[in-house]
């Protein structure tokens, strides 16, 4: 009986756990798609009994699906991103349970899932960290009775009493919570937090909308200065104000699915004034950010990787990709110097109805419209300069001889000549195509700066995130000391902030000091004892959080040791078994000497344990912790470096036939360099920046060159068929 209550805590709280994690992550409760968490565990009636008990339970169905597999399959289901998680029992588990000597459990997680790893590796500690206060319990129990020799014929009924309280409130934890959104609006963290990164994300690309029109030539900028007498800024003010135009239609197209899609039933809008005024501060910015960018670029075509990989880049720094609670402190404090993380918050209080971070968020998006737009102006007066010189140095007039006229056999003979020559500088084009693309390439600027930066960021990123530890702030009140110590004493993903009264954890949570806060009832160990404690815990959740599920198993294992671990000393104080040594030192003795052993067997090593393992990690011993994990998404920016590098050279495709730059029979052959070219140019982007972060693998580099394959095979034939469609009388010119 023991043995299966240990295992069916074993399953139920790490494997339970982690999955409940993972569909959280993936979308919330109502989510179709289940968890799959492989398992490998020992050929045995009890584990396989175990393993139905946590099967049938009606929360587990909602959060995952339990797979048997063999361990080195699951190991390569997990690479392959079949398995979320992978589960090894040690062969001897059940006896090392029952002997108090426990190898520990492996939990395999992907190489490439460092965040799910890192929220995962929470949960899991937090489930095991209560089965060690059940089972070291279980220990102390038979330690008192050898200490005593006394007792033995109760020993497997003290078992059952034990677990079964234990159990019995391991099992109930759900109903201890009452969680209360500070957001006006009802919203949850998950809806808030998902529509202001995807507005976000959304205004971030939409220049690539209307870049032509953002992207002046140099020729027209001259000719509007020196011919109407504009000057350089207010042509810029002109741009800016017609961008927060154009972006405010482009920002009604979602808008208008959200008024009539029925979006409105699960994402409420608050339209004050304050809401409505910072959305505008926000299109501001974002029309002063893009007409920056654009000033950057050799032309609009070239912009559409600038933009692009500046919007991935950003929209990690800034949360839009990973939750900021799980960014490490570093990529936290460098988001706050980009605009787009003022964007995300205007959107937060819109969909949120939070206006405490107005006056902050209204000056810093002020504060960055009027840098970008000085930077805009500089980088436009520097344009204009090289453009003047330009026009000097072109100034120069060649008068051209007069021509005599000739005999006939001669100007036959120059005709011919020339004709001879034209196949010549044909047949040289033709040879020479592939060099002549790629030395237009290579003359693009900001497309080979846009790649070099693109580099760098990225190993400093990383390196600077391995540097830096990921830590989730908790506001927490309670009254009890002892409860005080041990959450402060937590060593894990989750820091807690021990606050003074209930309003300290609401200011927390509001100043999104704290991803959420929780406040404890004075009562609450005993009322928890006494079989009750339904809503006694009060979590006070912030508008966009979408940790709060996660840090409520983190916070209830604190509470389930101080409360389990008390009862168990009232419960050896006053159980018949020991009633001559009650008699002989006493209750509060006998208190001490039960809280002692059972300290023992929490600090020896005897209890259930696992390790959390990558698969990579699992092949060369080597572990990863909290400390020294890197988030930043390499793939996710080499894959979205090809793809843009794709649309660019289609793009410069499609312009080549616009304006008809080659001979007829040289076209496909352009075509295909054109586009295969900065293709090649995103690869080698990719793999730097494999190389340089550590991460150079096989698989990474089939990723990018796959990716490079699939991006060619559907860009080439989708640009021939937007030529044919667009430039049918261009072509050929």
């Amino acid at each position: 009986m023991p043995s299966i209550l240990i295992k069916a805590i074993i399953l139920a709280l790490t494997v339970g756990m982690i999955a409940f994690c993972g569909q959280k992550l993936l979308g919330g409760k109502n989510s179709k798609d289940v968890v799959r968490i492989g398992y490998t565990a020992p050929d045995d009636g009890i584990i396989k009994l175990a393993i139905s008990i946590v099967e049938s339970m009606e929360s587990m169905q909602d959060w995952c699906s339990l797979l048997p597999v063999d361990k080195e399959e699951g190991k390569q289901m997990v690479r392959n991103g079949e398995l979320a998680a992978l589960l090894v029992m040690p062969q001897n588990a059940l006896e090392g349970i029952l002997t108090g000597i426990n190898e520990p459990a492996s939990l395999y997680l992907s190489n490439d899932a460092s965040l799910l790893g890192l929220v995962f590796e929470e949960l899991a500690a937090a489930g095991v960290g209560m089965l060690q206060t059940a089972q070291a319990e279980i220990y102390a129990t038979s330690a008192l009775m050898n200490l005593y020799d006394s007792g033995w014929e109760k020993l497997e009924e003290m078992y059952a009493e034990i677990n079964s309280y234990n159990l019995g409130i391991v099992l109930n934890r759900e109903q201890y919570f009452q969680i209360k959104s500070l957001s006006p609006t009802g919203n949850t963290g998950f809806a808030v937090y998902y529509a202001s990164a995807f507005f976000t994300i959304y205004l971030l690309l939409a220049g690539l909308f209307f870049g032509p029109y953002i992207k002046r030539s140099r020729l027209e900028r001259l000719m509007l200065k020196n011919r109407k007498g504009i000057h350089t800024s207010a042509q810029l003010a002109g741009r800016i104000g017609v961008t927060m135009a154009l972006l405010f239609a482009v920002l009604l197209l979602p808008s208008l699915f959200w008024l009539w899609g029925g979006m409105r039933q699960i994402l409420q809008a608050v339209f004050t004034i304050k809401a409505v005024l910072l959305i505008l501060l926000s299109l501001s910015c974002m029309a002063a950010w893009l007409q920056f960018v654009y000033s950057l670029a050799d032309n609009h075509k070239t912009a559409v990787l600038l933009l692009g990989l500046s919007t991935v880049i950003m929209g990690y720094m800034s949360g839009c990709f990973i939750p900021s609670a799980l960014l490490p402190r570093i990529t936290e404090h460098i988001g706050a110097f980009l605009p787009s993380t003022y964007v995300k918050s205007a959107f937060t209080m819109l969909f949120s109805g939070q206006e405490a971070e107005f006056a902050y968020t209204a000056a810093a998006l002020i504060l960055c419209t009027i840098i970008l737009c000085i930077l805009g102006y500089v980088s436009e007066s520097l344009s204009l300069q090289r453009g003047y010189s330009f026009i000097k140095s072109s100034k120069k007039i060649r008068k051209e001889p007069e021509i005599q006229s000739k005999p006939e056999s001669v100007k036959k003979k120059q005709v011919n000549t020339k004709q001879t020559k034209t196949k010549h500088i044909k047949s040289v084009k033709s040879l020479n195509l592939f060099i002549i693309l790629a030395k237009r390439l290579l003359l693009r600027k900001s497309y080979l700066l846009c790649l070099a930066i693109t580099v760098i960021l990225s190993f400093v990123a990383v390196n600077l995130e391995r540097q830096s530890k990921t830590a989730v702030n908790v506001a927490i009140h309670t009254m009890d000391e002892s409860l005080q110590v041990l959450f402060s004493d937590y060593e894990g993903l989750v820091n807690f902030i021990i606050c003074s009264d209930p309003e300290e954890v609401k200011r927390n949570v509001v100043q999104q000091n704290a991803e959420c806060g929780y406040v404890l009832q004075e009562d609450l160990q005993d009322t928890i004892s006494a079989g009750g404690g339904n809503w006694s815990i009060t979590v006070y959740e912030d508008a966009d959080s979408t940790l709060t599920r996660v840090i409520n198993e983190v916070v209830f294992e604190r509470i389930f040791y101080s409360v389990s671990s008390d009862w168990f000393e009232g419960y050896i104080a006053e159980n018949e078994i020991f009633y001559q040594v009650r008699e002989q030192i006493g209750t509060e003795e006998l208190k001490k000497e039960a809280a002692e052993v059972l300290q023992e067997k929490l600090t020896d090593g005897s209890t259930f344990s696992f390790e959390r393992q990558t698969v990579k990690a699992a092949e060369d011993g080597t572990k990863r912790g909290v400390q020294g994990e890197a988030l930043y998404p390499i793939r996710w920016i080499a894959g979205a470096g090809i793809l843009l590098c794709g649309i660019m050279g289609i793009t410069e495709a499609l312009w080549d036939k616009k304006v008809g730059r080659f001979f007829k029979n040289q076209n496909k052959l352009a075509e295909v360099f054109t586009v295969i070219l900065p293709v090649l140019g995103g690869v080698m982007m990719g793999l730097l920046i494999c190389l340089l972060t550590g991460t150079f693998t096989f698989r990474n580099i089939g990723f990018l060159f796959g990716t490079a394959l699939l991006i060619t095979v559907i860009g080439l034939p989708l640009q021939w068929m937007l030529g044919k469609l667009l430039f049918r009388k261009g072509i050929g010119k």
